[in-house]
């Protein structure tokens, strides 16, 4: 734990000042009330013990980072090693695949081969069934290619459900998806579940809040991490050769098993043709030997009739600017459109989902806060005294660097407390200008008609 002046312990809460002293401030003639002072001070204390901690804290996170850049390296130094077998096993992984890739194109040859037989076969039989005075059967089958108005798409009715019945939406597929105002939900892309803007409105909100309220912060933590960021992204970097070269060899081993499926499959096919062939000639052979009980070339058929009519059809797509095909909510998987907005208040019944484009717009937001939060951490602190004079107005102090916070107050007398933030005048009883240089500040002040020894405290 570091060394830090301990602040002055002031006890009496006070009372908060109205917003319109507050916004006014003290005018000329009036006498503020002690619990105002009160409240000044004793907030003051809390704000610099919050300092004072949050800059432990930081110290301890740089000491944490350390440690684990040195278990990254080692992480590392194992990765290297990993990758090395790895490189190993995928080259003998790729020789395995060029001889099952030779016996799968051996395979295909003799599958065409099959295939041209099959194709003379059907033409043998499609000769005989036209020998058959283009009749068929009174009671007969077809399939969807003999129906020459069979329609290729059909447009849905409103299909809005609570089910997954016409696909959820996921990482893969565009599809429906219901619609969550949760900041808190874990659930992933296999959940059909997306974020309304409400609910990147509410995050963005939290981030606004914590950036209003962000009191400090610790510059060593960050040299830390980026010595702690640099030793992860060497770590990574190993890790992911040896990845990538565990990835050839499962890759190679793939591909070996899918030329030897390859072969096999050329080899069924080849088999099928054959079959199909064999039962071509067969309805070639009935076909000539018999023309009658046969029906008319020209006729008509029920769905029951076809033998593999389709229960279902996949929809056309019928993306619509209105909610013809049914919307997705909170309660029922739909259609929905998309926002950018990180502002909006539409909740689950609108039918609007946010897009990675307004997170990432919250996350800016945030990004931002942690700059801010950096350039906000104390890391000087210089105190000291004066004696103000009535004749003498100006007072030139030096404290070693440029300070942000200036505090100046009276020793018999706390109700002259001075407070300047960024060479702006929070509150004075008598100083007029306070002008910061580089290395201290100046202070203007008007005539008290006394001597009064004040001190002075300058934070960084």
């Amino acid at each position: 734990m570091s060394s830090y002046t301990k602040p002055m312990e002031w006890t009496n809460e006070g009372i908060e000042p109205s917003e319109t002293l507050k916004n006014q401030g003290f005018k000329g003639g009036y006498k503020p009330p002690a619990e105002v002072f009160n409240y000044f001070l004793h907030n003051s204390e809390i704000c610099i013990d919050e300092l004072q901690k949050a800059t432990d804290k930081s110290q301890n996170t740089a000491d944490s980072a350390k440690t684990a850049a040195t278990k990254a390296q080692s992480t590392a130094d194992s990765a290297n090693a990993a990758a090395d077998k790895a490189q190993s096993t995928a080259d003998s992984a790729k020789t395995a695949a060029d001889k099952a890739q030779s016996t799968a194109d051996n395979a295909k040859s003799a599958a065409d081969k099959a295939q041209s037989t099959a194709d003379d076969a059907k033409a043998v039989a499609d000769e005989a069934q036209r020998t058959a005075e283009g009749k068929a059967d009174g009671t007969h089958k077809h399939k969807k290619s003999d129906i020459t108005d069979f329609p290729t798409s059909m447009t849905p009715t409103s299909h809005a459900s609570q089910s997954t019945t016409y696909g959820a939406g996921n990482g893969s597929y565009y599809g429906h998806v219901k619609l969550s105002d949760s900041t808190t939900s874990s659930s992933g892309v296999s959940g059909g579940i997306a974020a309304t803007p409400a609910a990147v409105k509410s995050v963005k909100a939290i981030a606004d809040t914590a950036k209003s309220t962000a009191d400090s912060a610790q510059a060593a933590a960050d040299k830390a991490q980026n010595t702690a960021s640099s030793a992860a992204m060497v770590a990574n970097s190993a890790q992911s050769t040896a990845e990538n070269a565990g990835a050839t060899a499962v890759s190679a081993q793939t591909a070996a098993a899918e030329a030897q499926s390859t072969a096999d499959n050329a080899k069924s096919v080849a088999d099928k043709a054959q079959s199909t062939a064999d039962d071509a000639k067969a309805v070639a052979d009935e076909a000539q030997s018999t023309a009658e009980g046969k029906a008319d070339g020209t006729h008509k058929h029920k769905k029951s009739d076809i033998t593999d009519f389709p229960t279902s059809m996949t929809p056309t797509s019928h993306a619509s600017q209105s909610t013809t095909y049914g919307a997705g909510n909170g309660s029922y998987y739909g259609h929905v459109k998309l926002s950018d907005s990180t502002t909006s208040s539409s909740g689950v019944s609108g039918g609007i989902a946010a897009t990675p484009a307004a997170v990432n717009s919250v996350r800016a937001t945030v990004d931002d806060l942690e700059t801010e939060v950096n350039s906000h951490a104390i890391t000087k602190a210089k105190t000291g005294k004066l004696t103000f004079t009535d004749s003498t107005t100006t007072y030139s102090v030096t404290c070693g660097f440029k300070p942000r916070f200036i505090k100046i107050y009276h020793l018999d007398n706390l109700s002259g407390t001075v407070l300047i933030y960024n060479e702006k005048i929070l509150y004075a009883a008598y100083i007029t200008k306070v002008t910061v240089t580089s290395t201290g500040f100046t202070i203007t002040k008007s005539s008290i008609g006394t001597t009064a020894d004040v001190c002075w405290e300058a934070y960084a």
